[in-house]
């Protein structure tokens, strides 16, 4: 379901290492975390639905308006429904960007971002991080893992689905506090929670 536009021919796949429990979003591969508190991110977010992919400016709105306005649309079962609208996400702007038409043009901050595919009934989290030359992107899930043999069909967009662990799907109300916390905080969920998509 992600139809941003791909740069992946410039971002070869990450060849492994831990994942840090705090990005830069506001300026990944630009900026050491020891370096002290993030400053205040602007933000843009997009919706995919059937026909279109469309983005959105929300560099006027604070940290907090931005994941308030998310949590209303992820559990929202007539705006989110996963046929009108089967993608939602989320990413920071580059360090000095005000605004979305001032974004650096292939800025590693694109690379960088969070993103739902289904319904706000049944949905899976994905979680990109970009940092120099490396990439990894992840599916994320509410508890561990139990069984690596388990799987389930995910369905969006009419005839389409994504194969996922159990563990895996979330609901809108169960989504919330994931976004809220890489919006607000630049948290990731724990390295136990995130399975290596191996994505190019």
């Amino acid at each position: 379901w992600d139809r941003r536009p791909e740069r992946r021919s410039s971002w070869p796949e990450a060849t492994g290492g831990p994942v840090c429990g705090l990005i830069q979003l506001w300026a990944a591969g630009s900026r050491d975390a020891k370096e002290g508190p993030v400053p205040r991110m602007s933000y843009m977010t997009w919706e995919v639905a059937a026909a279109a992919f469309v983005e959105h400016d929300r560099s006027s709105l604070s940290p907090v308006d931005v994941a308030d306005e998310l949590a209303v649309q992820l559990t929202h079962r007539g705006y989110f429904d996963g046929r009108r609208r089967f993608s939602l996400g989320v990413r920071a702007l580059a360090e000095g960007a005000a605004r979305l038409a001032e974004e650096p043009e292939d800025h590693i901050a694109q690379m960088n971002y969070m993103q739902c595919g289904g319904s706000a009934e049944r949905m899976t989290i994905e979680v990109r991080v970009a940092s120099g030359e490396s990439m990894t992107h992840y599916a994320v899930s509410r508890m561990p893992v139990a069984d690596d043999n388990a799987w389930i069909e995910l369905p969006y967009d009419g005839d389409r689905s994504v194969r996922l662990h159990p563990e895996e799907v979330f609901s809108g109300e169960q989504a919330v506090p994931v976004f809220r916390a890489y919006i607000l905080d630049g948290v990731l969920p724990p390295e136990d929670l995130l399975r290596d998509l191996h994505l190019s």
